[in-house]
């Protein structure tokens, strides 16, 4: 990317793409057939038990298909790794966050028989390092080359393995492993690559999953990176299409910028500058809609302050915004907020609308199915796309428990948690249904406005509830009624809906109320800036009142002295006149100038000088006199004026003040703690945000209501269009697209399921699988949560995708660390880069920090004291707490 992957760049990347040579994948739990539907099960083997492939049943009872079993051999703890590693590099360092979990020497794929399938071995890459730095290799870039040399080294042995098996039992196939065999087969590869020596990665243990796989499956490669990290080929897809793109993307620029690059005059300490949040939260820049939650909870102000920054300072571009949040709850209440805020801004572009097919251009994308269908996606028009929301958990779990705090009933207030509907029954039913003898309101959903997607199962299993009608399990009819059937019944007339004429209605009706309400806390505000400005007006005049008075005291008496002064003066002329033509009148006449040689006539100049400038003298101090007189009059008259009027202004001041004192009483009595007097301060001012009341958040809550409703509405009114369209997004959603199809259409099917599903919850892994292909800023939004967990060269894919990415994320936690220091300190001397980006320092979170212009520096309270500049927290600390070591 010109301007953008230049050399210091492009050893960043060659070093985030080193580590991950470093991080293989988890291995599977152990899981019981039973807990796995008896599809699957997961098995530590022992020696004692016979292995799946000679216990498992084939096929009776199930979908055609067969079993295929993945083996993990020589099973290590990678804890264990870490700690060997520490050993033979002399690192003293003990991390209390070393990685968890197990990974395996190699692994490779059996069919049902427990017969080998060609080319699915997998060498592990960790122990493949691990091995050489065992053996005195310093790690470097051409490492990652050279493992996939071993790596086809490993499918030769392999082969070579599987024909000596073969020509033992003189047959066209080798017999079935037993222990025996993958016992030699580990110990081959272990030998091969220097593990044997460390006794505690060396290690036979065997552990095997075991998937019944339908007849499609079973004819497609076994996933190739089911052992190593998965993230190692997305960085090499990242890096080569990051050396064609013609345009930079604003959110990964931001990410990658260089330590030299940063410009730290332009941040604002918001511990030093509070007036620079409360700037960014007057009612001007709040959100039309919010989250419906209680009336009475309203957010915190730093919760408004991201709010508002997300939703009007980025959303109109695009961009990467860091926040740093502790706790679940303030993440669930900025995520839910912005999502609030986008579908708002949505739904009003679409009110604007005559006809709700006019959101669509004329462009179709079309394409035919595995078996043959034509198949159409429309293409929405390009202002009714960029609200695309997608939020990157860290963990299925994770990513299950932001799913539940968007749809579920809980996540509502209590004057909208039964009434709220948008396919709330498509949504429970995702959801897994409300318990028996449980309360409306305290199960089920309320609403589909999340979609938890993940890998291709998942996504065909999410089909299959939100798309197709459910049969009642009694008599076969339809007993639930999905996304399919809701269209069709629309499209048919069997189902009545609004027609669009009255949705727009309904939603600019609650639109109105939110402007309205909304004008009377900006009216607040000017009062309450008035009342300020008379109060300091005031203050003035009072103060001013006393010097007037003395001032025109003093004028008058100055007057008194100068009228004196005038005339001594103007007497002063009379006599220096009358002096001067005396002068005159005894000028030498010519006989006397030449009886007296001329010294009458010098002698009389003389004296004439004399009386001339004397008289001129007079005449200057007269007219100065005269001037300070008239200085002093206008000055008394202005004087006696300011007096004059002072006295109604304040009369009139007063009057203002008392009734802009009567309607602030109104104000704080109405916003209670959230108006921001001047008591609004500390504790208080923390966690109340400012000009918001129980009538306006219930305005904005019902807003958003009123924005899904429309939304509702728009899909009844383009059902026709949609049982078709919409469908097919669900395929695309699903994984059902042609090989190698374009990535316009894939995009474009998208954006039509975020129209229907505003949201979709997913991991890193799932992100990539999805959205993969989807084109430079294609998305419109990414969130990252818990991404100071994240290692930074594992959202490259995210960061390209989306046009504005926020990262969330605590930016005092504890990391993970997956090498020693002194290790990883060598790999990233080796390739040249700083300690900003290796792990453990360097996180998801951290990168996105540093590049933050509102934030707060956190010090830590070990020897170095280093300080560090972080994303605004949303949670208030006292200066104590932010330099203490925990939020170091």
């Amino acid at each position: 990317m010109p301007g953008l992957l230049d050399d210091e760049r492009r050893r960043i990347l060659a070093f985030w793409r080193l580590l991950e040579l470093f991080s293989p994948q988890s291995m599977p739990e152990p899981m019981s057939l039973a807990d796995g539907s008896g599809n699957e099960q997961v098995i530590e083997w022992t020696p004692s038990n016979p292995l799946p492939w000679e216990t498992l049943s084939s096929s009776r009872g199930r979908a055609p298909g067969a079993w295929r079993h993945l083996v993990f051999l020589g099973v290590y703890r990678f804890k264990d790794t870490y700690d060997w590693l520490r050993k033979i590099s002399g690192d003293e360092t003990e991390h209390t966050g070393r990685p968890a979990g197990r990974g395996a020497c190699v692994g490779l794929v059996l069919d049902e028989d427990g017969r080998f399938i060609p080319d699915s071995a997998v060498l592990s890459s960790a122990l493949w390092a691990v091995g050489r730095i065992a053996h005195g290799q310093r790690p470097g870039v051409e490492w990652v080359d050279e493992f996939g040399a071993a790596q086809a080294r490993l499918g030769e042995i392999i082969n070579s393995f599987e024909r000596a098996r073969r020509a033992s039992v003189e047959g066209e196939l080798p017999p079935p492993h037993d222990a025996d065999s993958l016992r030699e087969l580990l110990r081959i590869v272990q030998k091969t690559w220097g593990i044997e020596g460390a006794r505690e990665l060396s290690m036979d243990r065997i552990v095997v999953r075991s998937q019944w796989v339908d007849d499609q499956q079973g004819r497609e490669t076994p996933d190739p990176d089911f052992l190593n990290s998965r993230f190692r080929a997305e960085l090499d897809d990242v890096i080569a299409e990051l050396e064609t793109d013609e345009r930079p993307v604003a959110a990964l620029r931001a990410y990658l910028t260089r330590d030299e690059e940063l410009d730290g005059s332009g941040r604002v300490d918001i511990a030093d500058h509070p007036d620079a949040v409360d700037a960014l939260t007057l009612p001007e820049r709040l959100p039309a809609g919010r989250w419906p939650r209680d009336p009475e909870q309203s957010p915190t102000l730093r919760q408004q302050f991201v709010t508002n920054r997300a939703l009007d300072d980025l959303a109109p571009g695009q961009g990467l915004m860091g926040i740093n949040a502790r706790a679940d709850a303030d993440r669930a209440v900025v995520l839910r907020d912005i999502l609030a805020g986008n579908i708002v801004e949505r739904a009003r572009r679409l009110a604007s609308l005559s006809h709700p097919m006019e959101a669509f251009t004329a462009e179709e994308h079309g394409w035919k199915d595995a078996k043959g269908f034509q198949r159409v996606v429309l293409q929405l028009r390009e202002e009714f796309c960029g609200f695309e929301t997608v939020v990157i958990s860290d963990s299925d779990e994770t990513a299950a428990k932001c799913t539940e705090e968007l749809t579920g009933r809980r996540s509502l207030g209590r004057p909208w948690r039964e009434s709220a509907d948008y396919f709330a029954d498509i949504a429970t039913a995702i959801r897994g249904g409300e318990a028996a003898g449980e309360d409306r309101e305290d199960a089920g959903a309320w609403g589909m406005v999340a979609a938890r997607l993940g890998d291709r199962e998942a996504r065909e299993a999410f089909r299959a509830e939100y798309w197709f009608d459910q049969p009642d399990p009694g008599d076969g009819e339809t007993g639930s009624v999905r996304m399919l059937g809701r269209l069709r019944d629309w499209r048919d007339g069997k189902a009545s809906h609004q027609s669009w004429w009255l949705a727009r209605h309904d939603f600019h009706q609650a639109e109105k109320k939110v402007e309205r309400l909304t004008r009377a806390m900006v009216e607040a505000r000017r009062v309450m800036l008035s009342h300020e400005e008379l109060v300091e007006r005031e203050r003035l005049l009072l103060e001013r009142a006393p010097e007037v008075d003395r001032e025109i005291t003093a004028v008058e008496s100055e007057m008194t002295a100068t009228g004196e002064a005038e005339e001594r003066a103007r007497q002063k002329v009379a006599e220096t006149t009358t002096e001067h033509y005396r002068t005159l009148a005894f000028k030498p006449g010519a006989t006397e100038f030449v009886f007296t040689l001329g010294n009458s006539a010098r002698e009389w100049r003389k004296q004439h000088d004399v009386a001339a400038a004397e008289l001129h003298e007079a005449e200057q101090e007269y007219q100065r006199t005269l001037e300070r007189g008239e200085e002093l009059r206008d000055r008394f008259e202005k004087l006696r004026m300011e007096q004059v009027e002072m006295e109604p202004e304040l009369e009139s001041i007063g009057a203002e003040l008392d009734q802009l004192r009567r309607e602030i009483k109104r104000n704080r009595r109405r916003l209670g703690e959230n108006y921001p007097d001047e008591e609004w301060a500390g504790q208080r001012r923390e966690l109340n945000a400012p000009w918001l009341d129980a009538e306006l958040e219930t305005a904005r809550s019902e807003l958003f209501l009123a924005a899904m409703r429309l939304h509702e509405d728009f899909l009844s009114g383009t059902a026709v269009r949609m049982v078709g369209a919409l469908g097919t997004a669900v395929d695309v959603v699903a994984g059902r697209v042609p090989e190698n199809l374009e990535p316009e259409k894939i995009r474009a099917a998208w954006q039509l399921f975020f129209l229907a599903v505003p949201v979709v919850v997913t991991t890193r892994e799932g992100f990539s699988e999805m959205f993969g292909e989807f084109g430079p800023e294609g998305l419109g939004w990414a969130i990252v949560d818990e991404a100071d967990r994240v290692a930074p060269q594992r959202v490259l894919k995210v960061l390209r995708a989306a046009r504005r990415v926020i990262i969330i994320g605590d930016s005092a936690g504890r990391r993970t660390v997956t090498l020693p220091g002194g290790v990883m300190a060598g790999i990233a001397a080796a390739c040249g880069v700083s300690a900003t980006w290796a792990p453990p320092r360097a996180s998801v979170q951290s990168l996105s920090d540093r590049v933050a212009r509102f934030g707060t520096t956190l010090t830590c309270s070990d020897e170095d004291g280093e300080s560090t500049w972080v994303s605004i927290p949303l949670a208030h600390r006292s200066a104590e707490a932010r330099n203490d070591g925990e939020a170091g």
